[in-house]
């Protein structure tokens, strides 16, 4: 008797499942042997062999399950859509200049920075908007696909309270996460491909982590529920417009494919 494949929302899941517990592995192994776990500076001091594996890993798996165009490696169709890169083509743009403004890093710990973020953005972006979205829109469709793995990707950053210890700010994070997410998810609706997104994501995440690693950031306690709040209101100011923006996008793909249904 044959077996049947799995569908793709479960086989993504069973992925993204793998992806997690060792992600989450590998912490807690470090965490055991009494080393403090701090990834913006551990990103500036080398490679990690964590990353260097993953990327590579779900590159296999894809291959393997021969995913390629339905996780949206792939040409853009239009490339005139690359004018939606726009946006949140301004918010990296602030974050390099603010970067380059506060000082200058030294080559290696560039190196080290840009290396990492580019073995991120490449793994979340496949993961997330790649697998984990054709799983989704194959058992949902696309539009709730965007909202599915919005969510995730929000959830898992609350992982974060085990590496720190204060849940609160992995809240914080885990707000942050989703709703740029949703825009990222929407991107992906539109642009069909992920491969704009992982160099979107790259850029986004490697300005913030060379700018903290020209400040010296003090111990400081955990912040206060007041402090805690502020802190959420300064990620929900920042992150509305491109969240916004995401919606838009998503209103956009439902019209177009309407207007093409007709």
């Amino acid at each position: 008797m044959i077996k049947r494949p799995l569908p793709p929302w479960k086989t993504s899941l069973l992925i993204f499942g793998v992806y997690f517990l060792a992600g989450l592995g590998s912490t807690l192994l470090v965490l055991a042997t009494g080393r403090r776990v701090d990834p913006a500076a551990d990103m500036a001091r080398r490679i990690s062999i964590g990353l260097a594996i993953v990327a590579p890993a779900l590159i296999i798996v894809v291959a393997s399950l021969n995913w390629w165009q339905p996780v949206g490696l792939k040409r853009l169709v239009r490339t005139r859509d690359l004018k939606l890169l726009l946006p949140p083509a301004v918010y990296v743009s602030a974050f390099w200049i603010c970067s380059t403004t506060l000082g200058k890093a030294d080559a290696g710990t560039t190196f080290n920075v840009l290396g990492n973020t580019l073995l991120v953005g490449i793994s979340e972006e496949l993961m997330f908007r790649g697998i984990l979205f054709y799983g989704a829109a194959s058992a949902f469709g696309n539009s709730k696909a965007v909202w599915v793995t919005a969510v995730i990707f929000g959830l898992v950053h609350i992982t974060n309270g085990i590496v720190t210890g204060d849940f609160g700010v992995a809240s914080i994070q885990a707000i942050n996460a989703f709703m740029v997410g949703s825009w990222l998810a929407a991107l992906r609706l539109n642009l069909g491909a992920i491969i704009p997104l992982m160099v979107i994501h790259w850029l986004w995440d490697a300005g913030p982590v060379l700018l903290g690693s020209q400040i010296s950031q003090p111990s400081i306690p955990t912040p206060s529920g007041a402090i805690l709040i502020l802190q959420a209101l300064i990620v929900l100011t920042l992150q509305l417009p491109l969240f916004l923006y995401g919606l838009w996008l998503l209103q956009r793909y439902r019209r177009q494919s309407a207007q093409a249904s007709d």
